[in-house]
């Protein structure tokens, strides 16, 4: 009974040690695979580049894995799928392609959002800018049909959320918009008004220029009239008759002045 047991321990031990011998040799054939003759790189890149991305229910998907399980059996592999499920419906991205026309064209970097339909085909149609608030949606809203809206923010590559919470973040960006856009008019009447203000005085200005420029132009014609006045009084020597006119013109000139005068006074009061 003794000498059985140490037969079948010994067998075990002579089992076990020649087990890890050939474990070693797999180890060591791997290793030197992969120092010598490593393709993760070209597998990588066959996955990334040449096939692309797989999401699921596409074609993608379904090349990357007849591709990765003809890897499988050329390496003398087993190769056993199972199926996990079914979903209700296929997606697979063809080609996509944007441009800007007009006076300068622009390339588009341009894909739509995963499980959602393409284009049906090239589509043409001007762009908007995705409004802000409610009242700006108001004014644009007669120019939307047909046209691109630019929508700011970042894509995940799904299409826009159409669930509960989704509505609710909208709601909070379309409030938090509109109080921006009140504000915003708040600045743009001050604005307004000081603008408004500043015309006004600036014509007030104008209106002062114009007057002290009259001013001094009745400024000349006074000298001018006491300068006639004075040579006439020379001139009439000592006849009454010429001195009597060139003092009843004096006189009208005087009176002239003295309106002149009460008008530039009038217009300064108004101003």
């Amino acid at each position: 009974m003794i000498n059985m047991k140490r037969t079948i321990l010994s067998l075990l031990v002579l089992c076990a040690m020649f087990s890890l011998s050939a474990q070693d040799k797999v180890i060591r054939k791997v290793l030197e695979t992969g120092r010598t003759d490593n393709q993760t790189m070209a597998h990588a890149d066959f996955l990334s580049n040449r096939i692309g991305g797989r999401p699921i229910g596409s074609h993608n998907l379904q090349d990357a894995e007849a591709w990765a399980a003809g890897k499988f059996r050329s390496w003398g592999l087993e190769v056993i799928t199972q199926e996990v499920g079914e979903i209700g419906v296929g997606f697979s991205r063809g080609q996509w392609t944007g441009r800007l026309l007009g006076a300068e064209n622009m390339q588009l970097h341009f894909v739509t959002p995963s499980y959602t339909a393409g284009t049906r085909g090239p589509q043409r149609g001007h762009v908007l800018i995705e409004p802000r608030s409610r009242a700006e949606f108001e004014r644009i809203k007669g120019a939307l049909k047909g046209a691109w809206v630019l929508i700011d923010g970042d894509s995940r590559g799904f299409a826009i959320d159409r669930t509960a919470r989704g509505d609710s973040l909208r709601a909070a960006a379309i409030a938090a918009n509109e109080e921006i856009e009140k504000e915003n008019r708040s600045g743009e009447e001050v604005e307004q008004a000081r603008r408004g203000l500043e015309e006004q005085l600036g014509a007030l200005r104008e209106r002062r220029a114009a007057v002290e420029s009259e001013q001094r132009s009745t400024e000349r014609s006074v000298e001018q009239l006491r300068s006639l006045r004075q040579d006439m009084l020379e001139r009439s020597g000592g006849q009454n008759d010429a001195l009597t006119l060139a003092k009843e013109r004096g006189e009208q000139f005087e009176r002239e002045l003295a309106e002149r005068e009460e008008q530039l006074k009038a217009r300064r009061q108004h101003i």
